[in-house]
């Protein structure tokens, strides 16, 4: 919550039977993450939430409900006269997606599943309601997960707020960009006629994707691509640098696992010979399954030509 100094809980109770299966009871637990942990306090409310909501979400979206919640205890008061909070989305609510989708960036990135914690979920509201668009966001997340990758120390990144400063800092060159080709009056049409022709080129893909999966993830990926337009050049070049890294990641873990030991097998096969030991063999295989990934799924080099 505000200045990170309370972690926050929910707790719920199974469905109201025979009303709403979308109405449960929470019970919310407010810790101080500085000072005397004794300080504790918890309440309970009405909590209408959809199914495109995970429980795990609810804490992110509960701050600003935190203190109406916390006025009232269980068994003191009445199912009446508790406090109601609805999650104020739907399944097809653009924030829903937003979330969803850094998530998914995150766990692709990570390479295992993840699901955001309730204050990655209050960062990422934030991101959205401040206009953080995605390729931002994608170029951020990149950017630390590669820096990390590279350091070789074996501490993950377990956490969006990692990457928070990096994200903001793509979101404010991206603007700064943008305001200025405007400003400038340089006439940006060949650039942003590039980024388009790259959207559509990454949309042919979707349509021969092999698998399901793999079509949606490079339709998210083209989403964000057609964000770029408008942006200076110079700029497009690096955020789109980041978004074919993320993408090809994004696509290698959405192939079957049979196909995915195909390609490993193959690049395993091609680097043998190299002479290549360490880190050196793993890029070498690594450039390899990306070079048939590309062919696999036809997909463009995401650069201005």
């Amino acid at each position: 919550t505000q200045g990170s100094l309370t972690r926050i809980r929910v707790k719920y109770f199974e469905e109201v039977k025979n009303i709403d299966p979308q109405i449960r009871i929470g019970v919310v637990e407010s810790t101080p993450l500085r000072g005397d942990a004794r300080t504790a306090s918890s309440g309970c409310g009405i909590l209408r939430f959809p199914s495109c909501v995970p429980a795990a979400w609810l804490p992110g979206f509960l701050a600003s409900q935190l203190s109406s919640f916390l006025a009232f205890s269980l068994p003191s008061f009445p199912a009446s006269q508790l406090p109601s909070y609805t999650v104020p989305v739907t399944d097809t609510d653009p924030e829903i997606e937003f979330l969803r989708t850094v998530e998914d960036l995150f766990a692709t990135l990570r390479g295992v599943p993840h699901l955001l914690s309730p204050k990655d979920v209050q960062l990422a509201r934030n991101w959205w309601k401040d206009g953080v668009p995605l390729p931002a966001v994608t170029a951020g997340v990149t950017e630390v997960m590669e820096k990390r990758r590279q350091a070789d120390d074996g501490d993950p990144v377990v956490s969006l707020s990692y990457c928070r400063h990096a994200v903001r800092r793509h979101a404010k060159r991206l603007k700064e960009q943008q305001a200025g080709a405007q400003s400038s009056g340089d006439d940006p049409r060949n650039t942003d006629l590039l980024i388009r022709a790259l959207a559509a080129d990454l949309r042919k893909a979707v349509d021969h994707a092999p698998v399901p999966e793999a079509g949606a993830t490079i339709e998210n990926f083209a989403v964000q691509v057609d964000a770029l337009v408008g942006t200076a050049p110079a700029l497009a070049d690096e955020q789109l640098f980041a978004l074919e890294t993320a993408l090809l990641e994004a696509c290698r873990r959405s192939l079957p696992t049979e196909t995915l030991a195909e390609l490993e097998r193959f690049a395993e096969a091609k680097t043998a010979a190299s002479g290549a030991t360490g880190d050196a063999l793993k890029r070498s295989r690594r450039a390899v399954i990306d070079r048939e990934i590309r062919h696999l799924l036809d997909l463009p080099r995401l650069e201005l030509r």
